[in-house]
């Protein structure tokens, strides 16, 4: 009994190396690696060609926030689809590409396998001129002149309250294929409408100025003068009214 004490101090020595945990051993903890992560905004886009969009880029995760931008996988993009600036801001091209649209990625410079994208969808740009007139009754005219970007086909459709040149209806006045523009004999109602300019190489894109007949100015109400008017007096006329019903003194 005694010559097996000294191996059963062995295992009990050899027990407690075996599992530091159980006695109070000190394990190292490997640090938790924290995974990078990225949000773009905003997630879909409608530019004009011409035009500049901003986006943003959120980096969670770890403290160097910088990203890379792209356009269709070409970093800081190109004149075709359009270019990005180092902090996110997109440059439409001049002309609609073929197709019209485009991929804006952000890509993080922590870890380059996280990114994140948007949809850029590029339009035709229509712009009408003045956006707003006051007009009289009776034929007054105006021209309403567009401006097209982003095609070769600047050619525009104009319409007075959605009715084309030639519409029998004249109630809000009518309008020429080149813009020109004639105010209705009365005032309609609604007294104002809209008079619009629709692209002719994307019928999904147009611009409107907006139209108010009123009755006239101060001489509408005036009746002609059939002979020579004295110096220092008035023709008079229908809607002439006396004073001296109302008031003293010298008028």
């Amino acid at each position: 009994m005694r010559r097996r004490l000294p191996i059963l101090g062995a295992i009990v020595v050899s027990s407690l190396f075996s599992f530091p945990g159980c006695g109070g051993g000190s394990g190292s903890i490997p640090p938790q690696r924290v995974s990078v992560g990225i949000v773009i905004s905003p997630t879909h886009a409608s530019v004009t060609a011409g035009s500049t969009q901003f986006f943003f880029a959120t980096i969670t995760g770890t403290t160097n926030t910088v990203v890379t931008w792209q356009v269709n996988g070409v970093t800081g993009g190109n004149a075709t689809f359009g270019t990005i600036s180092a902090s996110g801001i997109f440059t439409a091209p001049s002309t609609v590409p073929n197709p019209p649209a485009a991929t804006v990625t952000a890509i993080s410079q922590a870890d380059a396998t996280k990114s994140a994208s948007a949809s850029v969808t590029i339009t035709i740009g229509v712009s009408v001129s003045p956006i707003s007139v006051l007009l009289n009754v009776g034929g007054t005219q105006q021209q309403f002149d567009a401006v097209v970007t982003g095609t070769a086909n600047t050619g525009v459709d104009w319409t007075v309250n959605g009715l084309p040149p030639g519409d029998p209806n004249t109630t809000f006045g009518t309008i020429t294929a080149s813009g020109l523009y004639s105010s209705p004999n009365a005032i309609p109602n609604p007294p104002n409408f809209q008079v619009t300019a629709t692209s002719q190489a994307d019928p999904t894109q147009a611009s409107g100025a907006r139209v108010v007949i009123e009755a006239g100015g101060p001489g509408v109400n005036q009746a002609p003068q059939t002979a020579p008017i004295k110096l220092g007096t008035s023709g008079g006329n229908a809607k002439d009214s006396s004073a001296s019903f109302c008031c003293s003194g010298t008028l």
